[in-house]
């Protein structure tokens, strides 16, 4: 079973509200998986672990996509 909930996940860009999958995991713990930002994966050993890990791959995911926009402004 998937636990679906929508978070905001920084600032700025980054405070738009993502949707994120969270799924337990066989082994425990929780996978979680940010339906708009593909490679955004990470894992917890709890909701909350998975949740606040998904929380930093999703903002450094925004921070590259924002520096490679201000790089493409530039050119």
């Amino acid at each position: 079973m998937a636990i679906i909930t929508n978070c905001v996940l920084g600032d700025a860009i980054r405070s738009t509200k993502y949707t994120v999958i969270l799924e337990p995991q066989d082994e425990g713990g929780f996978t979680a998986r940010c339906v708009e930002l593909p490679g955004a994966i990470s894992e917890g050993e709890t909701m909350t672990g998975a949740l606040q890990n998904i929380r930093e791959a999703a903002d450094l995911i925004c921070e590259v996509l924002l520096e490679d926009m201000k790089c493409k402004d530039l050119n």
